[in-house]
């Protein structure tokens, strides 16, 4: 509901699901999730799918396996979701913003850094596409 009423009073947000093994770990849920967002939210909303590392009551679990994180991002993508991230891990093209119509590039960062942006005026610099978000 939260989600929903931020889209109607148009706040940016940005969706951030946790993956914990045993827990929210199949691509089912995935789908069902990235089906609700688009139908309630749109495509342009970021999501973030972030690795789950075993701490405090939760130490018997395995961290998150990189190989689900990517599984879960590409499912999003083919799915539409236009902007998908992998959290928690150092895996450069899932840290990475790209434009939805041409694929290039847009945002590049290393860590929590911005090192290249091609986002003119709140549009893709490469096709003219407009990028969601909020660009001052």
């Amino acid at each position: 509901k939260t989600l929903t009423v931020l889209k109607e009073k148009v706040v940016w947000f940005e969706i951030t699901a946790l993956i914990v093994p045993t827990y929210t770990d199949t691509i089912d849920e995935v789908r069902r999730m990235c089906g609700w967002i688009l139908d309630s939210l749109g495509p342009d909303y970021p999501l973030h799918f972030s690795r789950f590392h075993p701490r405090y009551k939760l130490t018997h679990l395995p961290p998150t396996s990189i190989s689900f994180l990517e599984k879960a991002r590409r499912t999003a993508m083919e799915m539409g979701i236009h902007y998908v991230y992998v959290g928690n891990i150092p895996q450069a093209d899932s840290n990475h913003t790209y434009c939805p119509s041409c694929k290039k590039k847009i945002i590049e960062r290393f860590g929590y850094q911005v090192t290249k942006n091609y986002i003119t005026e709140g549009n893709c610099s490469f096709c003219n596409q407009p990028i969601a978000g909020v660009w001052r």
